[in-house]
């Protein structure tokens, strides 16, 4: 799973991410375990991994209600009394967590760790992410998105830096938020775990879900269910891609168990030909419709499974490991080639429609001296376009103004925009976006920005 999706790579451009993600990661381990052996020995184990993860990140707080629930009432041991599993969950937490409190305290000299103002600052940063840009800011676009948070909900003194108080200030512009960001989140869901990639591994988590309900585990799916609470939370300040990457363990395990429930049933012969017409159906639904996920994902898996199905019936030796591990190798080699940068057939379009691509490369052709050096994501289009290429991975910036500042030094003209810098460097195209209009000129938008050339303006 981890070779096909590509969420543990992604997490390491957030340190808190993927500490967040690990120590909650063993927390559950040891949830599992608990619920399988009864011994306190996990339950203790799980309290304390829950305790590190709050110590990452806020979030933990609300994945540490979500352990409580678990231990308490999903998980049912008469063996071990209430109040006994109250001491097993809690004091491993908060000797962890009170006792960095307590060191905190003792050498800043104040027990306040920065919670509520950093939840403000998300809170005001929130109005850029969620809404994009406005059009009518005449200087730095996160600056404008913070005034106008402030000209909504107010200032930070005036909600005592609460994000709770501010959104009781004005209702109805936070419904407003939540609505756009509400409609946002299918799309982060899919970009975090890429593309096409994306729809196998909900595929396979369904099949899980659906296996797990079938095999009466339904108090696990409960706990992967609760495990994932915290996520509504960003809901109050702003979703981004990488939050998306935290439960991935979650995914990858439902994504295994639906695997493994195909490969059981695709040994009978009426539910292989249910899956295959399911399958054929998807694809052609997926080709028709253009949506290349959807058809390349679900031609693959059938290949695979009929594939693997007839080398496991034609195994002369009938060689037990061979049998098992046949389809998962199968599997392994389909999700590569899905994760493969090309695109998959499609129906030809007009020829006399312009492509995006090919629009910015000649501009950039046409525009600029030869050899000029443009940075982007990769060096395809900048070569084709007979320029230099500069990657954005080179620059390590936290605000828009130092990224800027760092362009101006490198001596580039333009910066090409498609989803190697949009995309796989979003950290980078954050502090991009801002600027465009005051850094940054625009030449050319295409495929609904998704492609653009941004010429950089000198420093007056």
């Amino acid at each position: 799973m981890a070779l096909v999706y590509p969420a543990m790579v992604e997490m390491l451009k957030f340190q808190s991410d993927a500490l967040f993600a690990v120590t909650s990661a063993f927390s559950l381990w040891q949830v599992l375990r608990y619920r399988k052996t009864r011994a306190e020995k996990n339950l203790w184990l799980a309290s304390f991994f829950c305790g590190l993860a709050v110590l990452t990140r806020n979030d933990g707080l609300i994945l540490y209600v979500a352990f409580l629930f678990i231990i308490l009432f999903v998980i049912k041991n008469k063996e071990v009394g209430f109040w006994l599993k109250i001491v097993g969950s809690a004091v491993p937490f908060i000797t962890l967590v009170a006792g960095y409190l307590l060191i905190y305290g003792l050498i800043v000299g104040s027990f306040d760790v920065g919670t509520k103002r950093r939840s403000w600052g998300a809170f005001r940063q929130g109005q850029y992410f969620i809404f994009g840009k406005d059009d009518a800011c005449q200087k730095n676009q996160l600056h404008c998105a913070i005034e106008r948070t402030q000209e909504l909900f107010g200032t930070g003194e005036e909600n005592n830096y609460s994000v709770f108080n501010a959104i009781r200030r004005n209702p109805e512009a936070y419904l407003e938020r939540l609505r756009v960001s509400v409609s946002k989140i299918p799309k982060m869901l899919f970009r975090a775990y890429g593309g096409r990639t994306s729809f196998s591994l909900l595929f396979f988590s369904l099949f899980g879900v659906f296996e797990l309900i079938r095999t009466k585990n339904n108090d696990v799916l409960i706990i992967f269910l609760s495990w994932m609470l915290y996520l509504p939370v960003y809901l109050l300040t702003f979703y981004r891609t990488g939050y998306f990457y935290l439960p991935y363990y979650i995914f990858y395990t439902l994504g295994l168990t639906g695997i493994f429930s195909i490969l059981r049933l695709f040994q009978s012969e009426k539910s292989r030909i249910r899956i295959s017409i399911f399958l054929i159906g998807l694809t052609i639904a997926g080709f028709i419709f253009e949506l290349a996920a959807i058809y390349f994902t679900s031609f693959l898996l059938f290949i695979i499974l009929w594939g693997g199905h007839w080398l496991q019936v034609n195994d002369a030796k009938k060689d037990q490991l061979t049998y098992r591990t046949t389809p998962i190798l199968l599997l392994l080699i389909g999700g590569i080639l899905l994760h493969g940068n090309f695109d998959p057939l499609s129906i030809p379009q007009n020829k006399e429609q312009p492509i995006p691509e090919e629009e910015a490369i000649m501009l950039l052709y046409n525009e600029f001296p030869k050899e000029s050096q443009i940075i982007a994501g990769a060096p395809g289009a900048v070569a084709s376009a007979h320029m230099q290429f500069l990657s954005i991975a080179g620059f390590d910036a936290s605000t828009p103004e130092e990224l800027y500042s760092m362009i101006l030094s490198s001596g580039s003209e333009a910066i090409y925009v498609d989803s190697t810098l949009s995309g796989a460097n979003r950290h980078m195209w954050i502090l991009i976006e801002p600027g465009i209009g005051s850094f940054y000129e625009k030449l050319y938008s295409g495929d609904s920005g998704s492609i653009q050339v941004l010429k950089i303006v000198p420093q007056q």
